[in-house]
């Protein structure tokens, strides 16, 4: 497998295309160009496990939220590498969709900010997570006890998510990010790149 692609390098998208191409996994490895500064620091197993300290119904016997937070002893990733695939919906034929991920690449700082803005929402905002954002914010407060320093809500994400993989984006389908995150060891999140818009993706 080929592991030192460079977005700079002039024949990036010709040597991806025939990397992926040539490996078993139809994988390739790159090095990283967006998040680059996102490190997962903490697991948080089920969010909602996280609670209220000045409501009533918490007591003496409730957990400690301090009990739900995992920090690792080091963060992740362990590497500044992420790995591309070829999207398993596409024909063999199909070439890479150069020019979407391209955009992506050129505008990396714009559309990090776009994914901030989508999991923030995600997340505290109540768009789609299964927990409620008030969890979250009991996540957060939570770290800022056991680190003793502030986070804002968009620094304590960057505290959450890692990103591991892209999907090379095809005629029907934009790129798909796959990221590591603290509220689902499992299976992580996938978002998709549509339009110039960042959306919930059902890949795999």
């Amino acid at each position: 497998m080929n592991t030192d692609l460079m977005t700079t390098d002039p024949d990036f998208f010709m040597k991806l295309d025939a990397a992926i191409r040539k490996d078993l996994d139809n994988e390739a490895k790159i090095e990283n160009f967006i998040c680059k500064s996102w490190k997962q620091y903490y697991d948080l197993g089920n969010p909602e496990n996280f609670e209220d300290t000045e409501s009533p119904e918490y007591t003496e016997y409730s957990l400690d939220n301090s009990e739900h937070l995992h920090r690792f002893e080091k963060p992740l990733p362990h590497t500044s590498t992420i790995s591309v695939y070829h999207d398993y919906r596409a024909e063999k034929e199909d070439l890479l969709d150069a020019s979407s991920l391209m955009e992506l690449i050129q505008n990396a700082d714009s559309y990090e900010e776009k994914l901030l803005d989508f999991f923030i929402n995600y997340t505290f905002g109540n768009g789609g997570s299964h927990a409620e954002g008030k969890h979250y914010n009991y996540a957060l407060q939570t770290a800022e006890w056991l680190e003793k320093k502030s986070f804002t809500q968009r620094t304590f994400m960057t505290r959450l998510l890692c990103l591991e993989s892209i999907v090379i984006p095809t005629r029907q389908h934009g790129p798909i990010l796959e990221f590591r995150c603290a509220w689902d060891e499992e299976h992580g999140e996938y978002v998709e790149i549509e339009n110039g818009k960042i959306i919930k993706s059902d890949y795999p």
